[in-house]
């Protein structure tokens, strides 16, 4: 990657989040961390999925898989699964990247708007399944796809908070007329100096942070600062004065989403009425999932529905890994949501998939709505 000669230290970049320094060019330990297959033993988290939903997948008689088929796809850098798909290697968060606490989950009433078209709607979910027809108000399909920027690739590179949020930025302009290319990159390092970290590899980041920090903090174009897919955390990437001085991208306005482990209520990632019906208001929701079976990597994702596997005897398959998306849409009648991936666009269906809706009512972790953006 070429740079230009004006540059700036990252430190002096962040202005409003804080500062934190970093040396570019510099590799810690961490970034020559060996590579090792995960084979017949895979690193998989337990489910906290409620009982009620547990014997609702058990009902419905899931495709069956063992750890070493999963296993198969998976090896490991340090303690940071990879993943191998159709379109190449990436890395998934680790499964004990921490979520929130009680204290930081802000359990907020619905928007106005939302509680009085779809308040009976959201309110009448029970995992596993289906609502009444008569409470059903929202349109059986919906699709923002034509409304996303271009699928790109993250790389080899743990971004795909950054990647997400971008594209759940960008779409939000696309909405109002405006075509905008922001820098994942930039969001990366911005994220970086929210968490104090130094250059290392692998630094994970909790979805659910990236709504407060895109709102604290100001993102530039791409232009500003490019993305390099394949170039590791540990090179710690410098920003141009283009960039550090032209940060005017970011939320105005997000609504947060918590997952089983938070405790149940409205506001939850796992409450497919609620999805459906911020997304049929037109809003698109940034997604922490685990990643759990084989369905991502065997060309289930390309073909059909990535749904629940079971393991016999245990129940559904615990999470490889974790992993950011934008939710796009849904197909009620099909029972899938469509999520904006970073993984190319020769994933899945052209760079999107459909996650079942057990899926997501069985490993949504942490979330937020894009309601809001500014270029200013």
């Amino acid at each position: 990657m070429v740079k230009p000669a004006n540059i700036v230290t990252f430190s002096s970049l962040i202005g409003l989040v804080g500062s934190v320094a970093l040396v570019a060019g510099t590799a810690s330990a961490q970034t020559t961390a060996t590579v090792r297959p995960a084979g017949a033993s895979p690193t998989l988290a337990p489910v906290t999925a409620p009982p009620a939903l547990k014997a609702a997948i058990a009902a419905k008689k899931k495709k069956t898989v063992q750890p070493s088929a999963i296993g198969a796809y998976l090896s490991y850098r340090g303690k940071t699964p990879l993943l191998r798909v159709s379109t190449g290697q990436f890395a998934l968060e680790p499964v004990d990247t921490p979520g929130p606490t009680l204290q930081e989950i802000k359990r907020m009433p619905l928007p106005t708007a939302i509680q009085k078209t779809y308040g009976a709607y959201v309110s009448s979910f029970a995992f596993g399944k289906v609502t009444e027809p008569k409470l059903t108000i929202t349109k059986p399909t919906n699709d923002h796809r034509s409304n996303q920027t271009p699928v790109r690739s993250q790389g080899s590179r743990q971004t795909c908070v950054a990647h997400a949020a971008i594209a759940g930025i960008e779409a939000a302009y696309r909405k109002r007329g405006q075509t905008v290319d922001l820098s994942e990159n930039h969001a990366y390092n911005v994220f970086m100096a929210r968490m104090s970290s130094t250059c290392v590899l692998d630094q994970p980041v909790s979805t659910w942070k990236s709504a407060e920090w895109l709102t604290a903090g100001r993102i530039c174009t791409e232009a500003a600062s490019p993305y390099v897919p394949n170039e590791l955390e540990g090179k710690c990437q410098q920003v141009t004065l283009a960039c550090s001085e032209n940060r005017d991208h970011g939320f105005t306005m997000t609504f947060p989403l918590y997952g089983h482990g938070d405790g149940e209520g409205i506001g939850s990632i796992n409450n497919t009425n609620l999805l459906e019906s911020f997304i049929d208001a037109g809003f698109d929701i940034v997604g922490g999932f685990d990643i759990a079976g084989t369905d991502w990597s065997d060309g289930t994702a390309a073909s059909g529905v990535i749904d629940v596997q079971v393991i016999p005897g245990i129940g559904p398959v615990g999470s490889s890994g974790r992993h950011a998306m934008l939710i796009v849409g849904y197909n009620r009648d099909a029972q899938y949501f469509v999520v904006k991936n970073s993984w190319g666009a020769g994933w899945g269906h052209a760079g999107y998939g459909y996650l079942s809706y057990d899926y997501v009512q069985t490993y949504g972790r942490h979330g937020y709505v894009v309601m809001g953006v500014t270029n200013g």
